[in-house]
């Protein structure tokens, strides 16, 4: 959180309305927002390159003699790969399993299609597909970060 314009008034011993009046002009924002953004990428630098630095360590404890820490090195990479432990799912159907309707001249490509848009149409699938998604891009940057 950032500070009120009386705080850095405070610091710099000016009043609160010279510091309105800078973030009032143009020119003093954008170099402030500049400063910032310029601020944030070496943040953001600072901690990819602790990334590696990690994800190296959690691989050094896998191969640990102590089985505890090992086991849990090896949890934490299956899980952040998306191979972790599962989680159940109850499926609840009601009424006739087709209905009437004869699928039978249907091609599988087909078939797949149709379920797809049901699939679709389901919160639990979407949310389930975005976050496959998510794990496969994260994947993706823990093997980028084993190779450097």
């Amino acid at each position: 959180m950032g500070k009120t314009y009386a705080e850095i008034g405070e610091e710099l011993g000016r009043k609160e309305a010279s510091v309105k009046g800078w973030f009032i002009d143009p020119l003093f924002k954008s170099e402030f927002e500049a400063l910032k953004a310029e601020g944030i990428e070496r943040a953001k630098a600072s901690i990819a390159e602790s990334a590696a630095r990690a994800a190296r360590r959690v691989i050094e404890i896998l191969d640990s003699d102590d089985e505890r820490p090992a086991l849990s090195a090896a949890k934490d990479i299956l899980d952040r790969a998306g191979l972790g432990t599962t989680s159940k799912a109850q499926i609840e159907h009601k009424g006739t399993i087709n209905q009437g309707y004869d699928f039978s001249y249907m091609t599988d490509e087909e078939l797949e299609r149709e379920l797809e848009k049901y699939r679709n149409e389901d919160p639990h699938y979407i949310e389930l597909k975005a976050r496959v998604a998510e794990l496969e891009e994260e994947l993706a940057k823990y093997k980028d970060l084993a190779k450097g």
